[in-house]
């Protein structure tokens, strides 16, 4: 990264957001295009989105959302013993994508370590790259799967980074961080929100607020309304509206950036970024294309 500067920064955090030139119409129609900006997004999709939702029939009782909630981590750490570290790819976007965590950057200030609180890091794919790429920069990582946390000390341990990345298990939902965690510079949170019910989200919104140093920023990516991860799913997997289960009983839920907004405002944040990303993924064997939506969202705590 040496010789990398601001210019630099600024062009791969435009590719990685805006991608490829648009494609008109759909995404099959552009041979050489793997994804694509979806701008086909309007009234007409949000009305079939719906539709696909409504068939999906009711919610589960109550008894059955308290079963998946009391046993949300280890379902998650089951998961983790089956995948291990197979499952998810690792996220050497982010740095480009969150100026904050590129090396160049400097920030928040020339040559001072770089703090970061990774809430739900699973088995370390969005720290693991970083580490890799920035040097000065000091990890605290969590998860409430013990078998993830597991494989990612081993990673850490084995990509000599042991002494810059401490990674321990951790409900933030349901208990208070431990002090070596607190007054950090940034807070991320990769598709980790979507796996806590709802209802604790505000709490969790505050522990992560003053978890920052004033000035500290929070980043976020998650699952947004609409994406065809929640369209896909099918009858018997509605937790509540928005909220669902998977087949091996891990849980998500899907934003709409004004939820996030009221949310993260409340908890005490002011709001730098707070988007959609909506793609055209293309399957050219089977010649269909995915339609994902994501949030993606930067929060500032006040100084």
């Amino acid at each position: 990264w040496e010789g990398t500067g601001q210019a630099e920064v600024a062009k791969g955090r435009a590719f990685s957001i805006a991608g490829p030139a648009p494609a008109v119409g759909s995404i099959l129609d552009h041979p050489d295009l793997v994804w694509c900006e979806d701008e086909e997004w309007g009234q007409e999709r949000v009305v079939e989105a719906e539709e696909r939702i409504r068939m999906q029939g009711g919610v589960l009782k109550p008894y059955q959302a308290q079963r998946l909630q009391r046993n949300a981590g280890r379902n998650w750490h089951h998961f983790y013993l089956r995948n291990e570290n197979r499952f998810y790819k690792n996220r050497h976007y982010l740095h480009r994508v969150f100026p904050e965590l590129h090396p160049a950057t400097s920030w928040p200030s020339p040559g001072a370590p770089l703090r970061l609180l990774e809430v739900g890091s699973g088995v370390g794919d969005a720290v693991l790259p970083l580490l890799s790429v920035h040097p000065g920069l000091v990890v605290h990582a969590f998860d409430f799967a013990q078998s993830a946390v597991d494989i990612l000390r081993a990673a850490v341990e084995g990509g000599g980074w042991g002494h810059r990345c401490d990674a321990f298990v951790h409900d933030v939902a349901a208990g208070e961080l431990p002090p070596h965690a607190l007054g950090v510079d940034l807070v991320l949170c990769m598709f980790c929100l979507s796996a806590i019910e709802p209802a604790d989200l505000p709490r969790v919104a505050k522990k992560l607020h003053d978890a920052l140093r004033p000035g500290g920023k929070l980043l976020l990516r998650d699952y947004g309304r609409y994406d065809e991860a929640q369209l896909r799913f099918r009858k018997g997997s509605r937790i509540r509206d928005n909220f669902y289960v998977r087949q091996d009983g891990t849980r998500a839920y899907f934003f709409t950036s004004e939820e996030l907004e009221e949310v993260f405002t409340a908890a005490g944040f002011a709001v730098e970024e707070n988007e959609y990303i909506r793609r055209q993924y293309a399957n050219r064997a089977e010649r269909t294309a995915r339609y994902r939506v994501w949030v993606h969202a930067k929060f500032r705590r006040r100084e």
